[in-house]
């Protein structure tokens, strides 16, 4: 959660909203802005209420029909939930508020209780004082989601805030999705540190990517990783992304699960079932499963395993543990390949390998490519670790789908800005706050997908150029491209031009 910067709703000190008034600001993420509150004087609080609480303000719909359609849903579904959510181990929203006058006139505002801190801020290289506790209350709140039929989507040790009197409540549900059926939708979403390996291979349609239980108690066996050792993550890798590829490969091979061995082995189990490799594997511990197998561990006082210092610590951070809404009382979850964005990164789509693509190289410094954008389009090609994916071949997208004009637009292709988005699919892969006629957005979001794209082809072992396929699939869909075996003749033209284009932008 950002604590500088604009605002999405702002709103001064001494503002009314329902029973509360604004003390303070605390911070902002995609979606909204989070204030401290407390009762107004003349107000009698109801027993069990606190005194201090955190007022989230959604803002009314603005901006363009997509975002309108899209914050509209967030707010709703964050009503839903809020109204089902009953759990002691759940952040507790007190009430649901509509703004009245002033800035933030028709604005949602979610009353919720405050918290002091989160789990994030522990992990200092030594198990979390209170873990074996913490994970208890964190998992039979996930097994309560699951039974009423929500998935929450974005587990981490952020999202575990801690209140004054110790407790764990899980929180954020920018991404809470419900069940239809087996499974739900979100949008291309998440952290990657904290994704399953199925995740990734999952398409992406109007609906977003489908999103499963199982994925909440893959994070879970992460989070219980790192709350235990005080931060190790059970993937080897320095960065996000690096560990996110790792754990891809291990759901295709099994091998490659790093427990810490300072953990103790009814821990270790624990986690081991919860990091099963795939969806049906996992599937035989769902969360209610793995709740009760904590608690039995916890009653016992002769088996609760002692959690030793890890073997290889990291370096002690200096923990400061103050007054705070965490951005995961926003409900917001940002994307460090957006500039601006969190540090919460997400791991790009494909993997780092060599590759054969025909579109490679830099753009040369005379390409027929607009300055303004040139920057844009090479932070999106360098997010991407696969070779296909570059500068020249963005700007080759770019060039046939607009002819690099941001204000471009085709109702009947449903075609929009500068990368010629179609709005939903759009949403489906971008972060909350991005917009498709904003250039730079909608360059981060091309390179995204393109790379996502590769990736999938590349696990098919498709036969031909993978940047052909990789450019075709962009313009019709991955399900074109596998039908096809290949370059699907509706998009032979357009995936020629591309490469052409590349060809002469790149060195």
């Amino acid at each position: 959660m950002s604590t500088g910067g604009a605002r999405p709703v702002d709103v001064p000190p001494g503002y009314v909203v329902g029973r509360w008034r604004v003390t303070g600001y605390l911070g902002s993420g995609s979606w909204g802005s989070v204030y401290s509150g407390e009762p107004v004087a003349e107000t009698e609080l109801p027993d069990g209420e606190p005194g201090q609480v955190a007022l989230k303000f959604l803002p009314p719909s603005v901006g363009t029909p997509g975002r309108r359609a899209l914050l509209a849903g967030v707010v709703e579904r964050e009503r839903r939930f809020s109204a089902s959510a009953d759990h002691p181990a759940l952040i507790r929203t007190i009430a649901v508020e509509t703004a009245v006058g002033g800035a933030a006139d028709g604005a949602t505002v979610l009353v919720m209780e405050r918290a002091v801190g989160n789990v994030r801020q522990l992990l200092d290289g030594r198990p979390v004082p209170g873990a074996e506790r913490m994970l208890a209350e964190v998992c039979s709140a996930l097994a309560h989601m699951h039974g009423a039929g929500w998935i929450h989507g974005d587990v981490k040790p952020g999202n575990v805030l801690l209140l004054a009197d110790g407790g764990a409540r899980l929180a954020d549900f920018g991404v809470t999705t419900e069940l239809d059926g087996t499974h739900g939708y979100v949008p291309r979403l998440g952290s990657s540190d904290h994704l399953p390996p199925e995740w990734w291979s999952e398409q992406v349609g109007v609906e977003g990517v489908m999103l499963r239980p199982t994925a909440d108690v893959w994070a879970f066996g992460v989070l219980a990783h790192q709350m235990l050792t005080g931060g190790r993550h059970p993937f080897a890798g320095a960065t996000p992304h690096a560990r996110a590829m790792n754990a891809q490969s291990y759901g295709h091979s099994g091998e490659g699960l790093l427990i810490d061995e300072g953990i103790a082995e009814p821990w270790r189990d624990v986690i081991r079932d919860c990091l099963a490799p795939d969806h049906a594997s996992r599937a035989a511990f769902p969360a209610r499963v793995v709740a009760d197998r904590i608690d039995g561990l916890l009653a016992d006082p002769g088996g609760l395993p002692r959690v030793r210092r890890c073997v290889r610590p990291v370096p002690a951070a200096l923990v400061a543990v103050v007054t705070v809404v965490t951005v995961a009382a926003i409900a917001a979850t940002s994307f460090a390949l957006w500039p601006g964005s969190s540090d919460e990164t997400p791991a790009s789509p494909s993997s780092a390998r060599a590759g054969s693509g025909t579109a490679r190289g830099e753009l040369r410094p005379g390409a027929a490519v607009p300055a303004q954008y040139r920057d844009a389009i090479r932070t999106a090609a360098h997010a991407c670790p696969a070779p296909e994916v570059t500068p020249a071949l963005i700007a080759g997208v770019l060039k046939e789908e607009s002819g690099f004009d941001p204000d471009f637009a085709d109702p009947a292709t449903e075609s929009y800005g500068i990368a010629g988005w179609t709005p939903q699919v759009f949403h489906a892969v971008a972060p909350p706050s991005a917009d498709y006629m904003n250039p730079t957005d909608a360059i981060m979001a091309a390179g995204d997908y393109l790379c996502g794209l590769d990736e999938e082809f590349a696990k098919e072992h498709l036969p031909g150029d993978l940047a052909a396929l990789t450019v075709a699939g962009y313009d019709t869909s991955t399900a074109a491209v596998a039908a096809a075996r290949g370059v699907p003749a509706k998009a032979a033209a357009f995936t020629d031009s591309v490469l052409e284009d590349a060809s002469e932008y790149g060195v």
